[in-house]
């Protein structure tokens, strides 16, 4: 899955190092993942995110019936197919309409 391509990525990345880029002896290599969202910082730890003030809240959850059979199709296995498949979702959601207060 995509988690492992991640780890397999990595791990070639760390494979082609110089030996300048080694951590020392008995030291971990380091690894830091990041969310970019506009967050007013009130601690080093913690922080309140600003977009939250410009959508309305949602109406409460609804049952409705069940969805007819969908057809599915494979996930995509190599790296290239997901990618495309992945920028394909963010300009489908990217340019719909948006429901943010003005």
């Amino acid at each position: 899955g995509l988690l492992d391509f991640i780890a397999a990525a990595l791990a070639k990345f760390v494979s082609e190092e110089g030996e300048g880029f080694h951590p020392a002896p008995g030291r971990q290599r380091e690894l830091g993942f990041t969310f970019s969202f506009p967050v007013k910082q009130l601690s080093i730890s913690s922080g309140t995110l600003m977009l939250l003030k410009y959508f309305k809240p949602s109406k409460p959850w609804v049952p409705m019936p069940s969805a007819k059979k969908v057809v599915s199709k494979p996930i995509p296995s190599v790296p290239e197919e997901l990618e495309d498949e992945s920028i394909n979702h963010f300009l489908q959601a990217r340019f719909k309409p948006r429901y943010a207060v003005d």
